[in-house]
Formats: structure tokens, sequence, C-alpha cells
């Protein structure tokens, strides 16, 4: 005779979903930034897989709805899934390999048709997602299978389970967010995920093999609870009215997601700590709103006026976060500014509690509190795996229909305002028929929606005194806003975000001129990031063949083609130029063009993503995109990166390629900037090729100064890099694996702005140019090696100019004489450089 073993303790069992919860978002994070990595970072495509993996939970609840009461051994079959799950997990990296080889080709057919190309990503997607996401979308059910079986206890205990689970999907978004990639790298982040799903698998499964039966028709009861048993071949079906409430509870939920994302987009450094921040807080409200179903669900009302008294709630929650957000930010106003790191965290994290918190607590409770009216529907894995089918696809309708077609269409605020009502009209048709007294608040919530409470009078973009909005656009990337300041234009994204403006035309345009007018022949360019424009306009002027200029955000195109084609000189309607709006990283990865120069605009460190433009592995693929003789430029901004990040780039930059030259984009003491350009096998410079290109510049006039164009164009070069390795710090590179300007950056930007640490200018950047120039001096510099010695000299006429009006700067008055001086002495011509004016055309960070 068999004995059967006693069940495991029920906190076990929580234990081991919380556990599955954590490792299913910490999965979920680390694919989602590897697919955006291979097929690029555009909303269609982080959509387009999101949805791939969502509809894979969904097919999963489905399959296991029905499987779940049939299953001989729940828990054993569980212990099955989730070892599934890590092997699946596992076989990811060969299939992402694999993935990387064909994707060329395919990008290559179907670049053109960009739907197609979508399509395609999405097909391969759900070759590397879906196995592991069914899997993930059947363990609930069979959990809540085992636990609760035909009990009737699935509003109290499913309740549990549910919040439980949600409340682990919170700590992993916060430990993938915060620390395992900054820790471990993402294949050690992966890694975790893996041994924690082959963890509870194997436990799960040991304990399953003890249990012959299902709990329900054995004499042992896993949970103790008030038995109300239903037939094992219950025939019971869930209402239409439940299933349609649990997609309406999934799309509005996940709707309210993207919205309040995006509404705290505007006030935030938008870093992967601060992304991470509301994720996190909006997955723990919902594991509150679990707990609180649970409390209802014990209670003797009627389960329809709950639901409907619930739904009201949210309605509420989610027409309150406007007013709560705009009062806390006062107006938009960017929160935590000039704070230092740790209290910058706290400011953001306390404030997106208070405007999220109680709201995600009343929509969380919806979906929860179903499982209590549906609890006599059939066997809780059924029920279960049935409504979260649902949810989850009504989950996918929202996050794809609020991002691509209500911010667009209704703009942010009545966009929430909408999803508000969608909660008071599903609350009174729940109400309709069950208590006439319930329907009146979700009436009045009605009525105040549309009259007091209505939040479409907050304006969409926060403006300074001084500008004046010309025109904004809601894409599913964020608010693109054209703004008129001082007679110029400036194109802003998310408010603080500045992309350049027409006033510093002459100083975007030279981020084109500086690092090509050496160069002997660019004729086939490709930039990665327009900005406003300008500075690929620029190229326009040299003797290009073709532009190729890459843009992640498609309403800042359309902002530069209305507003800033005249300045970017047609770059939008010649027929050298093509602009598209794509991943430029991805778009190099895909295409098998090779270009003769490949410049990065002033991409900013601490943004959510940009480190990808950053990284070894990216640098790798644009080296293999150049054409003999090309060239890589990496603007930099100094005065938004600290010297971590900037040696940082520095030494990743020099481990691809063989020769990194240094060059200034202008003389400014309070915000330079510098290019990295990086070769494999660029010729020494030509005094021939500057003298060529300016006069292409200068429309072929014969009668342009050679000494003259030397004169304006050597100064801007700084060094050789490649020659002064000496000087370079030890230190880590940056990769798609390990990647440390994502984590590291965002520290130091807040820092710096509270002044416990120091941009990379003043005395850094003084010091710098001196060890670079000492290092490997121009009459060294191979690089240098074919200019004569006259012309060497406007190498160290632009060092001491830029020397010396650094130290006037900070105060050194005397020394700084010295070097004006000797720069005058230098240069045969009087020759002014501005050392200060509107700014790059990369960022405006106005706090």
């Amino acid at each position: 005779m068999t004995t059967q073993q006693p069940s495991p303790p029920l906190f076990i069992l929580l234990g081991f979903l919380f556990i599955s919860g954590f490792a299913s978002l910490v999965y979920q994070v680390l694919w989602m930034r590897e697919l955006t990595l291979l097929f690029g970072a555009t909303s269609y495509a982080t959509a387009g897989t999101l949805a791939v993996f969502f509809g894979g939970l969904a097919i999963g609840g489905a399959i296991w709805s029905y499987r779940a009461p049939r299953a001989a051994q729940p828990l054993k079959e569980y212990g099955m899934l989730e070892i599934g799950v890590g092997l699946s997990g596992a076989l990811y990296f060969s299939l992402m390999f694999v993935y990387a080889g064909v994707y060329t080709p395919l990008h290559e057919a179907l670049g053109d048709m960009p739907a197609l190309l979508l399509i395609a990503k999405m097909v391969l997607a759900a070759g590397v997602l879906l196995p592991p996401a069914i899997l993930m979308g059947g363990t609930l059910p069979l959990m809540s299978q085992y636990v609760v079986g035909a009990s009737g206890s699935l509003g109290r205990v499913g309740t549990l389970m549910y919040g439980i689970n949600t409340l682990g999907a919170a700590s992993g978004a916060l430990a993938a967010g915060f620390w395992l990639p900054a820790w471990l790298g993402f294949y050690g982040a992966y890694l975790v995920a893996i041994v924690a799903s082959l963890f509870i698998g194997a436990v799960s499964w040991v304990l399953g093999s003890r249990q012959p039966g299902l709990a329900f028709n054995t004499s042992v009861q896993p949970m103790r609870v008030k038995s109300q048993p239903t037939s094992r071949h219950s025939v019971s079906l869930i209402s239409p009215k439940l299933i349609a409430a649990a997609a309406a509870s999934g799309m509005f939920a996940l709707a309210l997601e993207v919205l309040w994302t995006r509404m705290f987009q505007q006030v935030l450094q938008n870093s992967v700590y601060t992304f991470s921040i509301i994720l996190v807080i909006f997955l723990a409200a919902l594991s509150a709103g679990a707990f609180v179903a649970k409390l209802f669900a014990r209670t003797g009302i009627s389960p329809w006026k709950v639901l409907a008294f619930l739904m009201t709630l949210a309605g509420i929650g989610a027409l309150a976060t406007p007013f709560l957000f705009y009062n806390l930010t006062d107006g938009m106003r960017y929160l935590g500014a000039g704070e230092q790191w740790s209290l910058y965290l706290f400011s953001v994290f306390s404030g997106a509690v208070l405007v999220l918190f109680l709201p995600g607590v009343a929509v969380g409770s919806v979906f929860p509190y179903l499982l209590r009216i549906a609890e006599r529907s059939g066997e809780a894995g059924k029920v279960l795996g049935r409504l979260s089918a649902m949810n989850t696809t009504g989950a996918i309708v929202g996050s794809l229909l609020t991002g691509f077609v209500l911010l667009s269409a209704f703009g942010l605020w009545r966009s929430v305002q909408l999803i508000a009502l969608m909660y008071f009209l599903l609350a009174v048709w729940i109400a309709f028929g069950n208590s006439r007294l319930l329907m009146a608040a979700p009436v009045l919530g009605l009525i105040l929606a549309i009259t007091i409470a209505d939040p479409s009078g907050f304006p969409d973009v926060r403006l300074k005194k001084s500008e004046n909005l010309l025109a904004s656009w809601e894409g599913p990337d964020g608010t693109v806003s054209v703004v008129e300041r001082k007679e110029s234009l400036r194109i802003k994204v998310n408010n603080f975000y500045a992309l350049g403006s027409s006033a510093a035309m002459e100083h975007e345009q030279n981020q084109t001129y500086i690092p090509l007018m050496p160069h002997p022949s660019p004729e086939h360019l490709f930039y990665l990031g327009m900005g406003t424009g300008i500075t690929a306009g620029a190229g326009l002027r040299l003797p290009s063949k073709e532009i190729t200029v890459t843009e992640l955000i498609p309403e800042v195109i359309t902002a530069g083609a209305e507003y800033f084609n005249e300045y970017a000189l047609g770059l939008f309607t010649n027929e050298r130029a093509r602009v598209i709006a794509r991943d430029g990283r991805n778009e190099l990865r895909g295409s098998a063009k090779q270009y003769d120069a490949i410049l990065a605009d002033l991409f900013i460190p601490w943004r959510a993503g940009v480190g990808n433009v950053y990284s070894r592995d990216h640098y790798a693929t644009a080296r293999d995109r150049l054409r003999p003789g090309g060239i890589y430029v990496q603007w930099i901004p100094l005065y938004q990166v600290t010297d971590i990040e900037f040696w940082t780039i520095a030494r990743t930059l020099l481990d691809v390629f063989p020769q990194v030259h240094v060059w200034r984009g202008d003389f400014y003491v309070d915000k330079p900037i510098l290019a990295l350009v990086g070769s494999v096998d660029a010729e020494p410079l030509s005094a021939s090729a500057i003298i060529r290109n300016g006069r292409h510049l200068s429309g072929g006039r014969p009668g342009v100064n050679q000494t003259t164009l030397l004169a304006v164009t050597l100064p801007f070069y700084a060094g050789n890099l490649s020659e002064s390795q000496e000087i370079v710090p030890k230190g880590p590179i940056h990769t798609d694996n390990n990647p440390v300007i994502d984590y590291q950056a965002p520290i130091s930007h807040r820092n710096a702005r509270a002044g416990k640490a120091n941009w990379f200018i003043d005395k850094q950047f003084i010091d710098f140019l001196d060890q670079l120039i000492t290092a490997t001096p121009p009459n060294i510099d191979p690089y240098l090696s074919r200019l004569d010695p006259a012309a060497r000299k406007f190498v160290l006429a632009g060092f001491s100019y830029h020397k010396g009006a650094m130290l006037e700067h900070i105060g050194q008055k005397e020394e700084a004489q010295y070097y004006l001086n000797s720069f005058v002495k230098l240069l045969p011509m009087r020759m002014d450089f501005k050392t200060t004016g509107e700014g790059s055309s990369a960022i405006e960070q106005a706090e």
C-alpha cells in the first residue's frame, strides 16, 4: 500500500510563485533589451516583440485552462513547466546567435518594405519568445489547480497567489533594472533567472511526484479551506460578462501603464533607473490590488456590486492621476532638480508613489476580484487560465492601441480621461440589473470626468517665459515640439531634451565640416541621429553623392522637415539625401552598405538606450561598414559626461579602431564638444584634401586662399589618442553584455548636477589636452606626417587658444595670457574663434 506524503505548506508554494514572478520579469526585461539590440529600438519593433511575449502568456493560459483540471499531478506538471522555462531560456542564446546570422540578409531583402520587415521581425521574435512565454502562461493555472482544485475558494486563495506572483514580478523588475546587469552583466543576470526557474521546477517536480493524485480527489487537502466541491468533470461555463470584464481590465490597466510612463517621461532623467522605478511601482500596486481583492472576497456583499464598486474606484484613480501629477511637479517642472543621486532616486520614487500607487491599487484590484465571481464556474486551473488569457489579450490590445492610436489622436491628458470614462462605463454596465443605487457612483464619475475633473486643459509642453510653442506632436516615442525662443527655433522632446536650434546653425554644421574636411573622398555618408537635420544638411555642401540619416522618433523628422529644411540646406527635399525613421545602430547591422564616414550625433549617455551606441559591439559593426579609408565619428558633449564616461567611451573605441584621433567641435569654455574619430586604415592627414573640400564648400571659387583653409581647419585638431594610450587610465570597456555607461552615467549626471562630481570640462579638459599634445606632439604625430612644419603650427595654435580661453574662464588670467600670446605668434593671420555660443545640437538640460 502506497502512503501519500503530506502536501507542502502553503508558504512554500507561495514562495515558488514569488520566485517564478521574479524570474519572469527578469526574463522579460532582458529579452526585450536583447531583441531591441537585434531588431532595433523603434517603437514598432519594441511593441511587436512585446505583443509576441504577451501573446505567448495568453496562449499558455488558454492551453492550461484546459489542461490543468486534467493533470494527474498538477504540482509535478508545474515543476516541468518551470524546468521548461529554464531550458528554453538557455536555448535562447543559441537561437539569438543563429538569428544574428540571418538578420542581415533578411534586412537586405525587406529593408525597403517596413511592414514586411516588421512582420519578419515578429516571426523571428516568436521563435525565441513563444516557447518560454507559453510555458510561463501555464504556471499559475497549474499551481492554482493544485492548491485550490475544485474547493470553491479561488476568490480567497487565488487572489493571494496572484498577488504574491505579481509581487515577485515587481521584485524582478527592480533587480533587473537596478542591480543584476550592473553587477553580473546581462548574461549573468540571465543565468540568475535560469537557475531560479530550474530550482523551483526541480523542487516542485520532486514534491509533486510524491502526490499521486489531485488534491481535491484525495483525503489530503493542500489547502485546508471550507470545501464547496464541484464535479471533477464540471461543464459550468464562465459567463461572457466575466470574459469581457477580464479583457477590459487588462486593456485599461496596460493603457494606463503606457500613459503614466509617458506622463513621468516629461519630468524625469529617463534613464534605465527611472523607467524601472515606474514599472516597479506599477507592479507593486497591482500586487497590493490583489490583496485588496482578497479582503473584499471575504465579505458577504454581492460580488457584482463589489466589482462595480472596484471599477468605479479604478476610474476615479485614473482620473485623479493627471491632477496629482501636475500639482506634484508644479506644472511639469523637472522632478528632483539639482539633487544628488540618492536624493534624486528618493524624489522620483516618492513622487511616483504619491501619484500612482493608490490609483494603481484600485486598477489592480479589478482582475483578481473576478476570480471571486468566477470561482463557482469550474475548477481553479480552468477559471484562472481562461480569465488570465483574456486579461493578457486585453493587455496587448491596450498597450498597442494607446501607444499608436490614442496618444497621437487625443494627446496624453485626454487619453487618461478616456480610460477613466471607460472604467465608469464598465462599472455602469456591471451594476446595471444588480443595484440602481450603485449605478449612481459611476454615473457621477462620468459627469465629473466630462465637466469639472477634465484634465485636457493642462498643456502638453512646458514653456519658458521666452518661448512660444509653434507645433507639437504626440507619438509612441514621446512628445515632440518646436518652440521659438529669441527669434530662433528649436526641437524639444519630452520638455527637457533639446535636439538643437537654428541659432546654433554654424556650430551644428561644424559637426560635419570638422571631421570630414580632411577626408579625401567624403561621398557616402551615414548619420546616426538627426537632431534638427542641420548637421546632416551640411554634408550636402561637401562632394557627397549619398547621405543616409537615421532618426529613431518619426515625429522629429516631421518637425525637422516642416521647420528646419531651410536651415538644413534642403536636406529633407534633396535627392541625394535619405532621411528614415529607423534605429541607426540596427540599420548598420542589418544593411551591407558601406560608407566613407559614419557620424554619431551628440548622444547623452545617461538616457535609457543611448548606451547601445557607445558599445564595443556597435563600434565593431560600424567598423565593418566603412569603406577603405573610412572614419567613424563619435561626438561627445563634454559638459554632460564625467571623466568616468569619457574614458569608458575612449577605451571602448580604442579597443575597436587601430587609429583614434581627437578633434574639437568648438573652442567653447563652458559647453565644449569633442569628436573621437576612429579608423582602420585612414591615410595621414593631407593638406590637399582639406583644400579640395574647402573649395567645394566655398562653391568652387578659385580665389580661396589655401593657407586660410588650413588655418581655419587644423586648429580644431587636438591630438592622436591611439599614439598616446599611456594617458588612458585602466578601466572597463562598454559592451552589450557589460553596459557600464547605462548604469554609471545616470549616477554621474545627478551627482554632477548637485556639485558632487565634475563634468569633463575646465581643469579636467585642460589636463587632458595637455597630456594629449605632450604624449604625441604635432612634430612626431604620424597622422600629421604629410604636413609641413608651418601647417603643424596651426595645431599648436588651436591648443594654445583653447587652453588660454579655458584658463581665463577659470580665473587663471596670467597663465591664460601666455597661451593667448602664443596663439597670436603661431597663426599668421588674425582669427577669432568663439568661446561661447548657443550650444550644440544635442542637449539642453533645463532644470
